[in-house]
């Protein structure tokens, strides 16, 4: 039987999947692996991503995964 961590990470992969920008897929990708501990902090900034994007990936993915990781 998966972990909650398994199924999390992988209903995070899949809403990653589905965001169509490319900028904000990027911040995503990044914001994830800063949750998992991968990298020290996320970009701030990404060229041609609103603060209201990326504070809407931050808020899903922290809802996805919440206190698993």
């Amino acid at each position: 039987m998966p972990s909650q961590l398994v199924i999390s990470l992988g209903l995070a992969h899949r809403y990653i999947r589905k965001i169509r920008n490319k900028q904000k897929r990027a911040y995503a990708d990044d914001y994830l692996n800063f949750m998992r501990g991968q990298c020290v902090e996320p970009v701030a900034h990404y060229r041609g991503l609103s603060y209201m994007a990326a504070q809407a990936v931050r808020l899903e993915l922290t809802d996805i995964l919440g206190d698993v990781v």
